[in-house]
């Protein structure tokens, strides 16, 4: 056969092969079902802690080559071992391309998370990641969502901004409404050898009453409430807390509460007979500030003001928690 016809038919080979590529990358990038089942392969190669089970699109459209869209969105995965469902209505990117640098970014459109524990429903978000000479620099989140239910811990009209970039994982600073009142939070999960995260929250005008509604245990405190909170997660020691509560109206609260009080008041036989009865003491003023010595054991200081009992009351003690930090957050959880 002569060379000028097998070169022919090496080049119609060529050409054969580069078209299927081309073809099947196509298939791949406006086929939906091919599109999830090639993100699912990819995302799966290597994770450590995350794994997903399914992802699913309805539409896929492209407006351009660093333009495109993806309709209801739906990922089902897990992170360490706890399942989530993650669905969107529309998902938006695009690259901008500037010199040797770019940024990518993604608009989300009706995001819903829901897990056992978790639920972030009726939210919207905006990502943008920025890139040096196609090196990763840091991302840019905000986040704003109509409900966060954490274990029935219900925050409303949450927006925040959050950061990731070297030495911090998360940077978080964010404000939502909670039971009548409002909240401020920002924290960090930091990457370093000690320290894993922590989290300040600032409450104002919290009514108990209204918490009650889905948590019966606190059923036995009527007062609106402010304070100040700080948790952090050492590495070595476990998660601690620093809280500062106060109600300045006042407020009720069963007298059962007063139990590990009693030993502190001079009347100390009414305050035992009302514990009996179980009865409703009215309140003037009531502060408490929580202190985490250890995960196990907390530094207490009870400030009490009743008219009804001539009492005033500060008490400082410790407490040693059964189960840590973690068993108190458990019991509050009921």
């Amino acid at each position: 056969m002569p060379t000028k016809n097998v070169a022919k038919i090496i080049l119609v080979v060529v050409i054969l092969v580069f078209l299927t590529a081309i073809s099947t990358l196509a298939c791949v990038l406006t086929q939906p079902k091919y599109l999830a089942n090639t993100a699912l392969f990819f995302l799966n190669k290597g994770s450590s802690g995350l794994v997903f089970k399914e992802i699913t699109i309805e539409k896929v459209h492209w407006y351009a080559w660093d333009r495109v869209s993806l309709t209801q969105l739906r990922i089902q995965c897990q992170i360490k071992g706890v399942s989530y469902l993650v669905s969107t209505e529309v998902v938006e990117t695009r690259y901008f391309k500037e010199g040797p640098d770019g940024s990518w970014f993604v608009r989300i459109k009706g995001l819903d998370v829901v897990s056992d524990q978790l639920k972030l429903l009726h939210a919207d978000a905006q990502i943008k990641t920025r890139f040096e000479s196609l090196r990763y620099l840091n991302s840019q989140i905000t986040l704003s969502a109509s409900v966060i239910d954490w274990n029935r811990y219900i925050i409303r009209d949450i927006v925040a901004q959050m950061d990731y970039q070297k030495g911090f994982l998360v940077l978080i600073n964010g404000q939502g409404n909670l039971y009548g009142g409002s909240m401020l939070f920002r924290g960090a999960a930091i990457d370093h050898k000690d320290l894993s995260y922590y989290l300040n929250i600032q409450l104002k005008g919290i009514d108990s009453a209204i918490i009650a509604e889905g948590r019966p245990v606190f059923e036995q405190l009527t007062a609106v409430v402010d304070g100040d909170m700080n948790m952090k997660n050492l590495r070595n020691q476990g998660l601690l807390v620093e809280a500062h509560l106060a109600a300045p109206a006042g407020g009720s609260m069963k007298a059962s509460l007063l139990r590990y009080l009693a030993q502190y008041v001079p009347q100390r036989k009414q305050v035992e007979d009302l514990i009996r009865k179980d009865a409703d003491v009215t309140l003037s003023k009531a502060q408490a500030r929580i202190i985490s010595i250890t995960p196990e054991k907390i530094s207490s200081e009870i400030i009490l003001n009743t008219s009804s009992l001539n009492l005033n009351l500060d008490v400082k003690f410790d407490i040693n928690v059964e189960g840590g930090i973690s068993g108190l957050m458990g019991y509050l959880h009921q």
